[in-house]
């Protein structure tokens, strides 16, 4: 494959799809992003990426979009939690895209899926996660989303194995940086900024990764011809507890709120009574034990392969993560779950 000039990005308005589409217009690429009607696009017009409007449901719009571009990254999901958006924008989009560079003889696909795609019920503690690890049996007890990225990989790998588009498969852990919300329900719960209860006792770790991390292997898998065929878990090796993500960055940019670290036994049977109750009022529990336990599993991810194929290392270390989002122009940032 000769170098790539223009790259087509799907979820370009996201937290990761905004980091990325900025990196490429610094590199010099033609950008095309596939997006919502209704997206802001600002950003986007502001760096001169040219816009394809569309929903990734729509098989004759992601066939325009794809028309003529070197590289896909389709970084694209349903993130609504519910069953349509999962089934169209992540699954059907899934497809639609697979088609499209198959069709148009595209150079390389570069597809993002995640980390939650293992099944770590199973897993001991500390157990280093392979990317040959189990995969999700029950995908629907962690969730829509987690289902519709299990089934969307799904689709993913097997047209790997049957030849044609060069694809590469990034498994991101849970991003951080600039651009998105600092708390989410992989770390507890939070209430207005003022109360955050934390799951667990605060020293289990969390697979944290640099969104701009993340964009470094996207663009040197999409240079390297290396990564073609590959599936990469990508995620930072240095261990940062909840209690240190805490103190480091919630607290700071939240000095008067209450912090209370709730113990896992305790946490664990107030999810099973109101998992009980709210399913026999015939409504969808907030949390579910086995979520809670799969969220919470203390696992390390492996990254040897990424780094052995293609290089990739992190360069963006968690205390200097923490010093970015701690700047007063980067105040709306710090995304942190799957």
């Amino acid at each position: 494959m000769t170098t790539p000039r223009r790259i087509l990005v799907t979820g370009a308005t996201g937290f990761l799809g905004s980091r990325l589409t900025r990196r490429l217009v610094e590199d010099g690429f033609a950008v095309r992003a596939l997006v919502r009607t209704r997206s802001d696009l600002r950003s986007l017009k502001s760096r001169g990426v040219e816009i394809a409007f569309g929903d990734l449901g729509d098989g004759p719009a992601v066939d325009a979009s794809v028309s003529g571009v070197d590289v896909v990254v389709h970084a694209g999901a349903g993130t609504s939690g519910s069953a349509k958006d999962s089934d169209t924008a992540t699954i059907l989009g899934t497809r639609n895209v697979l088609e499209a560079c198959r069709k148009h003889a595209v150079g390389k696909l570069v597809y993002i899926s995640s980390c939650t795609v293992y099944e770590l019920a199973g897993c001991a503690d500390n157990q280093l996660v392979t990317e040959g690890a189990q995969l999700e049996r029950f995908p629907m007890r962690r969730g829509r989303y987690t289902a519709a990225k299990l089934q969307a990989e799904g689709l993913v790998t097997e047209a790997m194995t049957r030849g044609g588009c060069p694809t590469v498969v990034l498994r991101p852990g849970a991003l951080f940086g600039p651009g998105g919300e600092i708390f989410t329900r992989m770390m507890g719960v939070s209430f207005s900024g003022r109360l955050f209860v934390i799951f667990g006792g605060g020293k289990s770790e969390l697979p944290l990764v640099h969104v701009d991390d993340v964009v470094d292997a996207i663009v040197q898998c999409m240079r390297n011809r290396a990564a073609d065929g590959h599936v990469f878990n990508v995620v930072d090796p240095g261990p940062v507890t909840r209690k240190a993500y805490v103190d480091r960055i919630v607290k700071p940019l939240h000095p008067g709120a209450l912090v209370i670290y709730c113990p896992m036994p305790l946490l664990l049977a107030l999810t099973l009574v109101q998992e009980k109750l709210l399913s026999a009022l015939g409504r969808r529990p907030l949390l579910t034990a086995y979520q809670l336990a799969t969220s919470q599993k203390d696992v390390r991810y492996d990254t040897s392969r990424i780094e052995r194929v293609i290089g990739w290392r992190p360069r963006i270390s968690f205390e200097q993560g923490a010093e970015q989002l701690l700047r007063p122009n980067e105040r709306v940032a710090g995304t942190i779950g799957h």
